[in-house]
């Protein structure tokens, strides 16, 4: 695998009232090998990269263009929902494998997801998978941006020497985890660390960050020859608070939000919300 040297330093150290971090340029980053039962059909290992919250969002367009020889996204697709077991309906399965994949692979899209196995994120995995003829990297582009804090085997991924680093993959295995892990059928992965462990949601306000840089610093020209932000659609389906943050962090941004009702939790909370808000009378 290629070497990334230019990976930019990180942010500046930081204190906080449980802990001190001293964070330092990475030397966390290489592809993944995943081995064992739901291990991916494909031979090609997924990119891993670990960084801070505070990451400048434009280092990591560097990084995603530069480094990872990504194409730009004609459109970025942000799903985001339950990170534990729910039961998706067999239409809603359908609606995941034979719209948003192919959608994303016809329109040149990425998938944006929390990249674990479990939940909404394994569905789109599980969607990815099942889309998949042959192991051309570029008909899907599915980056999953992650807590590292949550991940079981993390160590694996940062047990190696530095002057290892060009030729390191690591080996992580299917099976019954401690805690939670990667989604095997993603592309890329972004793991986001604070210091924390076992703490969901540290990856929220970065990820958000990343995807307005994506959508407004990566300009797309039209037919007409005008100059365009790339656009963001952010699709929501069960979920607890995170979900409800990372939607209201879309709203904000004015991106526009599919919420699927009838998955459960807070999509359903919100579109329950939704449908009983009294009519704007403003404008």
């Amino acid at each position: 695998m290629e070497k990334y040297p230019n990976i930019p330093p990180m942010a500046d150290s930081k204190d906080s009232s449980h802990f001190f971090i001293e964070t330092l340029e990475t030397d966390c980053y290489g592809s993944i090998e995943f081995v064992g039962p739901g291990a991916r059909l494909c031979q090609v290992q997924p990119k891993f990269v670990k960084i801070t919250p505070e990451t400048n969002c434009n280092h990591l367009l560097s990084l995603l263009g530069n480094e990872w020889s990504l194409r730009k996204p004609q459109l970025l697709i942000s799903v985001t929902g339950g990170a534990h077991n729910f039961k998706l309906t067999s239409r809603l399965q359908d609606i995941f494998r034979d719209g948003v994949i192919e959608a994303a692979v016809n329109t040149g899209a990425w998938i944006i997801t929390g990249g674990t196995n479990v939940g909404v994120m394994k569905y789109i995995g599980e969607a990815v998978k099942d889309f998949k003829t042959d192991c051309r990297i570029h008909d899907v582009v599915a980056i999953g941006i992650a807590t590292w804090g949550i991940l079981d085997q993390r160590s694996l991924l940062e047990d190696v020497n530095y002057s290892n680093r060009e030729s390191f993959i690591s080996t992580i295995r299917q099976g019954e985890p401690n805690e939670v892990l990667l989604d095997p059928n993603h592309t890329h992965f972004i793991l986001v660390d604070d210091g924390s462990e076992g703490k969901y949601g540290v990856e929220v306000q970065l990820r958000a960050k990343l995807e307005e840089t994506i959508s407004t610093q990566w300009s797309l020209r039209t037919q007409q020859n005008d100059v365009t932000k790339i656009p963001l659609v952010c699709i929501a389906l069960e979920g607890g608070p995170n979900t409800i943050q990372t939607v209201y962090e879309a709203v904000q941004k004015d991106t526009p939000v599919i919420i699927v009702a009838d998955t459960g939790r807070a999509s359903d909370a919100m579109a329950l919300a939704f449908q009983r808000a009294e009519p704007s009378t403003e404008g």
